[in-house]
This record gives C-alpha cells, structure tokens and sequence, in this order.
C-alpha cells in the first residue's frame, strides 16, 4: 500500500476469519518512472529490461485492516 500519501479506495469485501479488507484503489499517488531500490529488474531476451515491482501497483489488493495507516470509513446510501 502506498504510506505516508492520501489514497481513496472502495470496500469491495472483507474476510472475517483473518480481518482483511479487499480494496480497489479509486485514486493515488502517480507511480514512479524509475524501478525503486526493493524492485526486481531483469534482463529479457531481447535485451529489453523487465522490471518486477515489489509493491502491487494494480487496482485492486487485500491488506490487513490493522496494517491501514488512519482510514477513515465513509458510508454511502445504498438504495
């Protein structure tokens, strides 16, 4: 998850049994040009760099909802 920056996200479910939270990622911080120190680069073949990023940069993740830096949980109306 991105720390120490302000990212809004949307509950998509919740596992009670280890009280981890689905989320999908509704707006962050601009991903980094360059790999950072704990990123994987690779040599592929056809000389091409292939670069394995060692913090989910997708939409979608699951965290721990304790490992969440001050969330704040805003309710919709669902009607």
């Amino acid at each position: 998850m991105v720390h120490g920056l302000l990212t809004e996200g949307k509950i998509t479910g919740f596992d009670q049994t280890n009280n981890q939270v689905e989320l999908e990622l509704l707006s962050s911080a601009p991903a980094p040009t360059e790999p950072g120190k704990f990123d994987l680069v690779y040599q592929a073949p056809d000389g091409s760099e292939v670069v394995e990023y060692a913090v989910c940069r997708g939409s979608q993740l699951t965290e721990r909802w304790e490992s969440l830096l001050e969330p704040r949980l805003l309710l919709e109306n669902i009607t």
